[in-house]
């Protein structure tokens, strides 16, 4: 599936029902930020996995955002995001 925005997200009955098993968000989304949305999702009983990309992380983001499985750098490879999905599919 895929959204145009976190808001549009959140207001989806994939969201709403439980329908994903993973997210792949950027820090830079119209609107949500990625993280806004990662802060949102993190304080839920069965919180999402999620996969957080950016073309540019800024210094407060260079560690792990405390919530997010995986944080890839773009360009990423195709391995990296592989890796990512494998473990977000296997917790």
């Amino acid at each position: 599936m895929e959204f145009d925005c976190a808001e549009a997200f959140l207001a989806s009955a994939a969201y709403s029902h439980s329908q994903c098993q993973c997210l792949i968000v950027d820090v830079q989304m119209p609107g949500m930020s990625g993280l806004e949305l990662l802060d949102k999702l993190k304080n839920e009983a069965n919180p999402l996995p999620v996969i957080i990309i950016s073309a540019h992380f800024e210094s407060k983001t260079k560690q792990k955002p405390d919530g997010a499985l995986c944080m890839l750098s773009k360009p990423f490879s195709a391995e990296q995001m592989i890796a990512c999905l494998d473990e977000a599919l296997s917790a």
